[in-house]
């Protein structure tokens, strides 16, 4: 298991964001509406830590992982419920581990 509760579940996807060599899971929820990663812990036993990317942001669904400044690290980019609103965050690359 990697989190529960997770209300609204919508998307998630995998991608290595910490640059740790193992993929995390970046997630949406619909209502009552969040974005947040969850870090791949390198253990089938460990813990997998959340952090929150935009709490509180309601209908949110799709998500991508891409570089989009090109510093090598990859970005979220995320959409709500019909684009109603398009954001983006950038990783500054300061890994956990």
């Amino acid at each position: 298991m990697i989190a529960q509760p997770f209300p609204g579940a919508f998307e998630a996807i995998a991608a290595d964001l910490d640059g740790d060599g193992d993929l995390d899971v970046i997630a949406t929820g619909y209502e009552p509406g969040q974005v947040a990663w969850f870090e791949n812990p390198g253990d089938p036993r460990g813990t997998w830590r959340v952090h929150a990317v935009k709490p509180e942001w309601s209908r949110a669904t799709q998500v991508l992982a891409v570089d989009l400044d090109g510093d090598g690290h990859l970005d979220l980019a995320a959409v709500n419920e019909k684009g109603l609103e398009f954001r983006w965050w950038r990783n500054q690359g300061r890994s956990s581990k």
